[in-house]
This record gives C-alpha cells, sequence and structure tokens, in this order.
C-alpha cells in the first residue's frame, strides 16, 4: 500500500512538471450569440496603490476578490474567488498586486511582471482602459446548482484611457461544472484612442514566457488561436453579441506506467521522446500543422511503447470541432489491432475534409496507451489502471496550390534610382527565389541578396541603384510551397532603365482674335518623355491638366475671351524618373471689332441720285472689304462707299482692326425711292439711252414701245426685269433727228407710263 502511495505521489508531482510551460489546456470556438447586460450585478471594488478608485488601472485586492459562488476548475486547479482588474483582466492569483504595477502592459506571454505573481488570468480584452464616465466593473451569480454562472462584466471601458466616452462593454462568465468560460461582448458608440497600442485577448497559465498562453489573432468572427505567437495589438471592436468560448478538455491519465508506457510518439513534424513516468504528460506546446491537400490528409504515425504486453491498445483521438472533448463521430482515429506483435505500433490518421464537423485551425490530439487486460478504459477520458495518456497540438489547415494572381509586371526605373518587381501569389507555405537573365531571356541564373538586389527570396525584388548597363535585363521567380509543383517559374519581367525628361524647348507667349486658333509647342529629351498640358487661370498659382492635351504640340481652337490671360505649361514626364516642366506662356485673347455699317443721308435713291454706304469699327480699323449682295465689290477698300439707283440692295463690310481681327457689320439695305414717272437718260440724247421705270416687284415683264412724232413705230423690246429701277437700253443712232416717244408697259402690274426723248445729231 505504502509502495502504491509512493507510486502516485511521484506520478502526480511528474504531471505537474510536466505541465509546467504548456499553454492553457482549452479548446476554442468562435460563436454568434446575445450580449445580456447584468441587472442589479454587485460593484466590483477596485484599488490603485492604497486608494480605492474603480475608474483607471484598479484591480480587487485579495481581501476584495470576487466569490465564484462554485468551485471552478482553472486548468486543472481549483479556484473560488477572483480578481478583475479595470484594464480589462481578471487574475485568480491571491498575491496582492503592489502599487498595480503593470497592469496596463498586456503582454499574455510575461505580464504582468514576474514579481507581481497575478497569473494565471483570463484576458476578455486587455489594454490600458479607462472607467471614468459611466464605466464600472461588477459581477453576478445567477442560476441554481450544479448549473451557475458567474458573470463579471465591464461597462462602458473608454479603450485606451484616452478614450473620451464607452468604446466596449464585455463580460466573463464562468460555468460551474462544465468550467467552460466565455468572453462576450457589446459594441458602445465611442472610438478607440488614438494614441492606444492595442489589446490582448487570451488565456494564460502560472508560468511565464513562451507555450504558457493562449492568443487570439483579432477581434473578428473566426479569430485563429496560438501558444506561441503572442498578438496585443488588437485595434478592431468586437462584434455586439461575439462569443469566445474555452472548453476545457477533460482530464486523463493513468495508475501504473512502470511497465507500459509511451516512450515516443511522431506524426507529421511531431517526433517527441518522453522518458517521464507520469500517467498524463501535456505536449499542448508540441504542435505539427497537418495540410489537407486536396481536401483530405492522410499521414503514417508511429507509437513506441515501453516494455509492451500483447493485450496493450493504442488509441487516437483528435478534437475535430473543438468542442473540448473526443466523443463526435470519427473523432477516435485510429485503434490498435491487438494482441501487439511488438513494442512500435504504427498506422495511418486520416483527416477528412473541413466541413461543420471538421474545423480548421487548432486542436487536440490525445494518444492513449492501456491495458486491455488490466482494468481497460478506452475512452478519451479518465483513468486507467495501466499506461499513459499523451495530449499534443494539431493546426489543421486547407492546403492551397499556388494560385498566380499576377505575373511580375514589365518595371521601369530610372538611372540611378530605386524599384521593385513584385508577384501577388496565393498558395500555402509559398517559397521564391528570384533569377535574373542577361542575355534577353536565354538562360536565368539565381539572384543573392547584396547591394543591388534585396529579398531576392520573397515576393518582392528591391532594386538599388539600377544603371543604364541593365537596360533589357529580364528578372522571374522560382517558387514552391507545400501544394506547389515543384519549381514553378513566373513570367520575367523586362527591367527598362530610363533617363529622366528635361526641357529642350519651352512654348512662347501666343496671341490671338476670338474664334481663331493658336498653337503652343515644347520638347523634352530623356527617354521617350509623355506629355501633358497645364493651365492657370489665376495668373500661375495653380495648375490643372487639360483633357486630351498629351503631344508635345497644343493647338487652341475657337478662342474665347475667357482664354484671355492663361498660362499654359508642358509637363514632360518619363516613367520612374520624374517630370520636367516648362516656363509658362501667357495667351492673349483679342476680341473682335464691333463692326457697323450705315447709309447717309438718304437710304432710298431713285435714278439721278446717290447716297453713302459708310463703316464703323472699335478698335480703329486697319482695313475695310465691302460686300454688295454678298458679293465683294472689288477695289472697295475705302471706309466709304457710294449707292446711286445701280446700287440698290444689301451692304455689309468687313473691318480688320489694328490687332488684326475681323468682323463683319450686319447688313444695310440701300431701297428704291418711289417715283411714278418714266425716267429717260440722258435726254437730249445722240440716239444711246437708258428708261427706268419704278416697279414695287422686283420680277416681271416690261414692253417698251418707241415710235416717231410722226407716230411710226422705230423700236419695241421686252425686258424681264430683277429690280425696282431695271435699266432698259436702246441704241436709236440709226434714227434721225427729232423727238421720239416712249412707251412702257408693266405686263404684271399693268401699269404703263409714256415720255419723250430728243435725238440730235
Amino acid at each position: 500500500m505504502i509502495k502504491k502511495i509512493f507510486t502516485l505521489i511521484i506520478c502526480f508531482s511528474l504531471f505537474f512538471l510536466r505541465s509546467y510551460g504548456q499553454p492553457p489546456n482549452y479548446a476554442f470556438q468562435a460563436l454568434s450569440g446575445t450580449f445580456t447586460p447584468l441587472s442589479g450585478g454587485t460593484p466590483v471594488i477596485l484599488t490603485y496603490g492604497t486608494s480605492a478608485v474603480p475608474n483607471d488601472d484598479g484591480i480587487a485586492t485579495p481581501a476584495n476578490a470576487v466569490p465564484i459562488g462554485f468551485t471552478f476548475s482553472y486548468n486543472g486547479t481549483n479556484y473560488t474567488s477572483i480578481r478583475p482588474c479595470a484594464n480589462g483582466w481578471a487574475s485568480f492569483s491571491t498575491t496582492t498586486l503592489a502599487a498595480n504595477v503593470d497592469t496596463w502592459t498586456n503582454s499574455l506571454a510575461n505580464g504582468p511582471t514576474a514579481a507581481a505573481n497575478q497569473r494565471p488570468l483570463l484576458a476578455p480584452l486587455w489594454d490600458d482602459h479607462d472607467m471614468v464616465a459611466l464605466g464600472r466593473v461588477s459581477y453576478q451569480l445567477s442560476g441554481t446548482a450544479p448549473d451557475r454562472v458567474l458573470t463579471i462584466e465591464w461597462t462602458n471601458a473608454e479603450w485606451d484611457y484616452n478614450a473620451t466616452s464607452g468604446v466596449m462593454s464585455f463580460q466573463v462568465k464562468l460555468y460551474e461544472t462544465t468550467n467552460i468560460i466565455e468572453f462576450v461582448y457589446k459594441q458602445e458608440a465611442g472610438l478607440l484612442a488614438t494614441l492606444s497600442g492595442g489589446a490582448s485577448i487570451g488565456l494564460t497559465t502560472t508560468a511565464t514566457g513562451n507555450n504558457t498562453f493562449l492568443s487570439l489573432s483579432d477581434a473578428g468572427a473566426n479569430p485563429s488561436v496560438s501558444s506561441t505567437t503572442e498578438t496585443s495589438t488588437i485595434l478592431t471592436k468586437p462584434a455586439t453579441g461575439q462569443i469566445y468560448r474555452w472548453i476545457p478538455y477533460c482530464t486523463a491519465s493513468a495508475v501504473n506506467t512502470t511497465g507500459e508506457k509511451i516512450s515516443n510518439f511522431s506524426y507529421n513534424t511531431i517526433n517527441n521522446n518522453s522518458s517521464s513516468t507520469a500517467g498524463y504528460e501535456n505536449f499542448g506546446g508540441v504542435s505539427t500543422t497537418v495540410y489537407l491537400f486536396p481536401t483530405t490528409s492522410t499521414l503514417p504515425f508511429s507509437t513506441t511503447i515501453s516494455s509492451f504486453v500483447p493485450t496493450d491498445e493504442v488509441k487516437i483521438f483528435i478534437d475535430f470541432n473543438h468542442n473540448g472533448d473526443f466523443n463526435d463521430p470519427g473523432e477516435t482515429v485510429f485503434t490498435s489491432a491487438g494482441p501487439l506483435a511488438s513494442g512500435t505500433v504504427t498506422g495511418n490518421i486520416a483527416i477528412p475534409a473541413l466541413s461543420s464537423l471538421v474545423l480548421p485551425g487548432r486542436t487536440r490530439l490525445r494518444v492513449r496507451l492501456h491495458d486491455t487486460g488490466s482494468g481497460p478504459n478506452s475512452t478519451s477520458c479518465n483513468s486507467s489502471a495501466t499506461g499513459q495518456v499523451e495530449d499534443y497540438t494539431i493546426d489543421i489547415q486547407q492546403c492551397l496550390a499556388l494560385n498566380i494572381v499576377a505575373q511580375p509586371p514589365n518595371t521601369a526605373i530610372c538611372n540611378a534610382g530605386n524599384g521593385s518587381i513584385a508577384i501577388n501569389t496565393t498558395g500555402t507555405n509559398l517559397t521564391y527565389q528570384w533569377q535574373i537573365s542577361t542575355n534577353g531571356g536565354g538562360s536565368f541564373t539565381d539572384l543573392t541578396n547584396n547591394a543591388t538586389y534585396v529579398g531576392v527570396t520573397s515576393s518582392t525584388l528591391s532594386i538599388a541603384g539600377a544603371n543604364l548597363s541593365m537596360n533589357g535585363y529580364q528578372y522571374r521567380v522560382i517558387m514552391n510551397g507545400t501544394c506547389t509543383q515543384a519549381n514553378t517559374t513566373s513570367n520575367a519581367s523586362i527591367l527598362t532603365v530610363n533617363t529622366p525628361a528635361a526641357t529642350t524647348t519651352n512654348p512662347t507667349d501666343k496671341s490671338g482674335c476670338v474664334g481663331t486658333s493658336v498653337s503652343f509647342t515644347s520638347a523634352a529629351s530623356g527617354s521617350s518623355p509623355s506629355y501633358q498640358w497645364q493651365v492657370s487661370t489665376d495668373g500661375g498659382f495653380n495648375y490643372t491638366d487639360i483633357s486630351g492635351a498629351t503631344s508635345a504640340t497644343l493647338t487652341l481652337s475657337n478662342l474665347s475671351m475667357a482664354q484671355n490671360g492663361n498660362r499654359y505649361r508642358s509637363v514632360a514626364t518619363v516613367t520612374s524618373c520624374g517630370a520636367a516642366i516648362t516656363t509658362p506662356a501667357i495667351l492673349t485673347v483679342f476680341a473682335l471689332p464691333v463692326a457697323t455699317a450705315s447709309v447717309a443721308p438718304v437710304d432710298q435713291v431713285k435714278p439721278g441720285t446717290t447716297t453713302y454706304v459708310t463703316a464703323g469699327s472699335v478698335p480703329g480699323p486697319a482695313s475695310y472689304v465691302w460686300r454688295f449682295n454678298n458679293a465683294i465689290i472689288p477695289g472697295a477698300t475705302a471706309r466709304s462707299v457710294i449707292a446711286d439707283v445701280n446700287g440698290i440692295g444689301k451692304y455689309n463690310v468687313t473691318v480688320t482692326d489694328i490687332n488684326g481681327c475681323s468682323n463683319t457689320s450686319p447688313d444695310v439695305d440701300v431701297k428704291a425711292l418711289l417715283a411714278d414717272w418714266l425716267f429717260i437718260y440722258p435726254n437730249p440724247t445722240s440716239g444711246q439711252f437708258t428708261v427706268r421705270l419704278y416697279s414695287y416687284w422686283n420680277f416681271g415683264t416690261k414692253v417698251v414701245t418707241i415710235t416717231n412724232s410722226a407716230g411710226i413705230l422705230v423700236e419695241k423690246k421686252s425686258f424681264i426685269s430683277n429690280s425696282s429701277y431695271f435699266p432698259m437700253q436702246f441704241d436709236l443712232r440709226g434714227q434721225a433727228t427729232g423727238i421720239y416717244f416712249v412707251h412702257v408697259f408693266d405686263k404684271y402690274t399693268h401699269t404703263e407710263a409714256v415720255g419723250k426723248v430728243f435725238i440730235q445729231r
């Protein structure tokens, strides 16, 4: 009896020694639920130094610890009280925190300081909070045994102390019997302080250092959990109703391990030797990542048993759904066939495709060795009479083959400048090796990091101090990965080394009249510069790009006065080398002259009378061009033209001013003066004369009959008129001297007139 008791003492001592430095023994689940605020909760007395200050950095002293209300097992140790801190964590330690040193230093691996001795602790949202405004920390016990729940609530925490109002409310819930822990969150209206360094969310053991904590990667709906990578920079509010649940794994052990124990377990990258005879060994800090490719994984394992017997059995369990037990269908992944023939058990562990029952991420693998002939226990929990139990951590991840999202593009770098070439990829555990070709792609060699190249084994290759001799070099990257075809090669990126732009021709000032066009010209040297013209409408203070003006010459058509005084410049850009900007040129736009035409002293004429059509111009004109009935009047370049009965019609004048700008006046009319007599001239005549008779119709047929004094017909003609005073020409030089009678009849108006003409020799 004494020997058995001594053996048990040794086993339990070794159990605790082997557990030291191991992460908390919990499964993790992220859920969506409801945040239910406490009603009538009891305030927690928080103390900073010797003062009760519930607002900033305070923590409950051991005397003011919150009674849990039932015995709660955390990581295998029973507790009846817990001590909340205003900074978003709660300690199971019973050690007084002198002056609350480092309550805000949110290190799950090492905080608070070792001297503070406040571990183990729960950290639902650990940062430098302030509870000054509406904030408070309170607690409440609810339910009835054995299903009671202790809720600790932080209300309206100002995250961090520089925040001006409540940012988050959150709770820690401790469940009786199951010993489950939950963190529950509710967003408040306030904003995180800009100086906040970020929060930690997770659990710790009593120890410090690596593998003494579980840390969430973020505050999202599906964070990952790590015992080796601590995240203390969370700056995103957890969603209202977000629940992070921590489920303790059931205890398992064996009483007698002297002759039958696990001395080695190998699986994937795990190859763990153990000489301890503890009934349970927590190797939660020993982990391996198992990749499912394309959707499942089947990998071999081996378990070596010291001093085996044929009735020994090895069982392996995996908590696929992260619920803290191994009892769900499919979670017993291996059972050895007996009787054993040797001390090494081998087989395969098959992990099925991800589903609602097989979740990605960190979970627990448990190995149980037991003797089926000596008090067997083939379950994943509780104790066996003989054998041993070991726990390991596996991280199940979907393995992704290489996917090239974007090939490395052709790249330009300025002479003596720096640049980079990158490939955009997705895939699991990708590695990169950049290569160079200096012969147009004929051959490639691996690059090494040096003064010119950095990042040769990353997705981005950085190039420093490129020179013109490197122009045309090609670069590609060789990629490998866990689930990627070996030595997958990217496309080649061609490097162009450019010389910068320099202005060789500046545009000159230009002027133009409204409605005309002007052109500005610029030129720049360098490697194929591109051009962009810009305009300033405020005297050169600000410039904006002109849409479509991307050549060396800028042409402005149909000028307007709104453009007068604008400044125009050209920006010549060489890719990767920046730009050269010309000096600006000023555009002067002249208004068109105001041109007028007027008729004076009269605007109506008849045969024998004249008038003047005169031009006006503002500003003063330099030249005139007159038109009569839209036809240029030859030689009419003076300010005025004379109009007689032959000039009845429309006149306008085109004026060119001293700036070279031209404008045309509106039309003015010289009209026919109404007269009811017949005009015959010259009279007397040698026999050649003209006959005119007014008609208010411009078109019509007139018949002219001429008789001598004896009444004898000497001439008869018909005329188709096209003006009010249509000229009808006659030549009677063959007639004798004397008086002749001229009779005109208008066939259209049936008007007629008679006159006399005297022919003399």
